[in-house]
């Protein structure tokens, strides 16, 4: 038929057969339709079984059909060819007409971490949960790295602030996290903003990749963030970036691993956070479940480290920026805090 277009996914397994996981992709499709020379509409079909749901911080959200609906598909159809589209602005520093494909690429394998991370079942050959499954706190040993040991902290709370007002508080604190362990120059305070070198967005800014310089006593590090504002899940993620890197795939075009990997993991580090309105309302709802996900680093040469020790150090991060949020956000002080298991919906008071 003249100017309609019929995709069909009739593959009995939408997954990989041998990966766990607690839903199936059954036969679904979609039709496109045109409508004029720049326009067309849009109608999906999604078939998904999933199993039955465990109680937990997201049970609402899931059992709402807003996670596996057509609707939802659509949405995340219609931003991605928004993001493909994306275009730089603010430069302060020579771009190559094709940096875009390699932020677009480097992001997307940045948000593909921070979702095997909180996934009941990571992908072992490169990451090894080491928290029981009991704990509220999740914590992971990255084995891609091999600089450092290399852990992964996650965890989700609850905050009672509108996913708005949350997003932009964070987009800020997951920058400042980002820096802190290069600290300042001679001359800058440690907690100075670093410098914004560009953005990478779309039109309506609801998807903005940016780059940020800070001046060292060791040097110039940078750090690269993608913003994603959605009604129902956003994402905040950045990971450092050397000169070198940004000189190579920024400055001059060449392609990089991102690009041309076809592993289901590749070798990067981010950290950042998502943001779901827990309730109708979306971006404007009363409420906000937040998921941090934060990467920790220790010396190979240095003392041994146990899973306590991480555990510590992570739930350092998570206390400040959980009082943080609710002083700055909420406006209110706090003595203590919920953590929220996963998967089970435990919960413990700090």
């Amino acid at each position: 038929m003249d100017g309609i277009y019929i995709i069909v996914d009739v593959s009995s397994r939408y997954s990989d057969p041998f990966a766990k996981r607690n839903s199936e992709r059954r036969p679904s499709g979609v039709i496109i339709r045109e409508h004029g020379p720049e326009d067309c509409e849009i109608i999906w079909i999604e078939n998904v079984e999933v199993d039955e749901t465990r109680e937990n911080l997201y049970s609402t959200i899931i059992g709402s059909n807003l996670a596996y609906g057509a609707h939802r598909w659509v949405t995340t159809l219609l931003w991605n060819l928004k993001r493909d589209k994306s275009s730089f602005s603010d430069l302060k520093i020579d771009v190559h007409p094709g940096a875009g494909s390699f932020l677009l690429a480097l992001t997307q394998a940045m948000k593909r971490f921070f979702m095997e991370c909180v996934s009941q079942h990571p992908d072992e050959a490169a990451l090894t949960v080491i928290t029981s499954g009991e704990d509220p706190i999740r914590i992971l040993h990255n084995k891609k790295l091999t600089e450092y040991i290399s852990f992964v902290g996650v965890n989700s709370f609850r905050v009672q602030a509108k996913p708005l007002s949350v997003f932009q508080f964070l987009m800020k604190k997951d920058l400042q996290l980002e820096f802190r362990v290069f600290g300042g120059s001679e001359t800058n305070e440690v907690h100075e903003e670093p410098e914004l070198l560009f953005t990478f967005g779309t039109d309506d800014k609801s998807n903005i990749i940016s780059l940020h310089k800070r001046v060292t006593k060791e040097g110039i590090v940078y750090g690269l963030q993608e913003a994603s504002m959605d009604e129902y899940c956003s994402f905040i993620l950045s990971k450092t970036l050397t000169e070198d890197t940004v000189n190579a795939h920024i400055v001059c075009g060449n392609k990089s691993i991102y690009e041309d990997s076809k592993s289901r993991m590749a070798n990067i580090t981010p950290s950042g956070f998502a943001i779901m309105p827990d309730g109708p309302g979306g971006l404007h709802c009363d409420a906000s479940l937040v998921t941090f996900l934060v990467q920790l680093y220790y010396d190979p040469l240095g003392n041994p480290v146990d899973v306590e020790f991480v555990r510590k150090d992570f739930l350092n991060d998570l206390n400040n920026i959980i009082r943080e949020l609710n002083e700055k956000v909420v406006g209110e002080k706090m003595t203590g805090f919920e953590i929220i298991h996963l998967t089970q919906g435990k919960a413990s008071c700090i």
